[in-house]
């Protein structure tokens, strides 16, 4: 994955919604990730400008939970794949 490849889109539940914002990061990809298993498949995504929010941007809460057990539930948004293969 390359960071050119990531659009975060901000503002919005539409993916094509012609007054989108869309940002860019900087990946940071997990230091056991293997691209021929795709195992450890996960990135940290920094963004490279500040978001300003407003009614329909706005920070999430983050778990005082220091670490997640093996099988903890967890949430993600977004669009595209969510099964491997």
């Amino acid at each position: 994955m390359n960071s050119s490849d990531v659009d975060i889109i901000v503002g919005t539940n539409k993916e094509r919604d012609p007054d989108v914002r869309k940002l860019k990061v900087e990946a940071i990809r997990h230091f056991q990730y293997n691209d021929v298993t795709i195992e450890n498949d996960l990135a940290l995504l920094k963004l490279t400008e500040k978001l300003t929010f407003n009614s329909s941007v706005r920070p999430i809460c983050i778990s005082n939970r220091k670490i997640l057990e093996v099988y903890d539930v967890c949430v993600v948004t977004g669009w595209g794949r969510t099964d491997p293969g």
